[in-house]
């Protein structure tokens, strides 16, 4: 036997918005009114341009890769016995979701690819300012 739900139990979809198709106006709006510039810098991208290996700009032995695995440590990370390079820490892989214990085994990269910063602008500053910028470590403690 086949039962059907009274009138008092059913509910029924709201009706539709036009705000929906407004949103999708305004987004294509905005959109129409982008300008592309050329992105090709004019300069070729030279990765030695940047500098080479980790620096230790506030000189206190620890280059700035091993700044980044200690402050990034969810532990404790431990340094060897100069102090100098950390040689253990517990850290989480995002992408892997998986806990890292081997420093040797993270990569730690730049927040912006020096080739996009090149093709950003990065082509017309000096060696010096390429080198100080690509080992900068930024750190804001809150």
């Amino acid at each position: 036997m086949a039962s059907t739900a009274s009138d008092a139990s059913t509910t029924t979809a709201p009706p539709a918005t036009k705000v929906a198709s407004k949103a999708d106006d305004w987004i294509a709006d905005l959109l129409a009114d982008l300008q592309i510039s050329d992105t090709a810098p004019q300069a070729d991208y030279e990765r030695a341009d940047w500098g080479s290996g980790w620096s230790d700009n506030d000189s206190d032995c620890i280059n700035t890769r091993h700044e980044v695995l200690a402050l990034e440590s969810l532990i404790q990370a431990e340094m060897d016995s100069s102090g100098c390079k950390v040689i253990g820490g517990q850290w989480f892989a995002a992408f892997t979701g998986i806990y890292v214990h081997d420093p040797g085994a993270l990569d730690v990269d730049h927040f912006v690819p020096l080739a996009n910063a090149h093709a950003s602008g990065g082509w017309a500053w000096s060696r010096q300012t390429n080198a100080t910028t690509t080992t900068t470590c930024l750190i804001r403690n809150t």
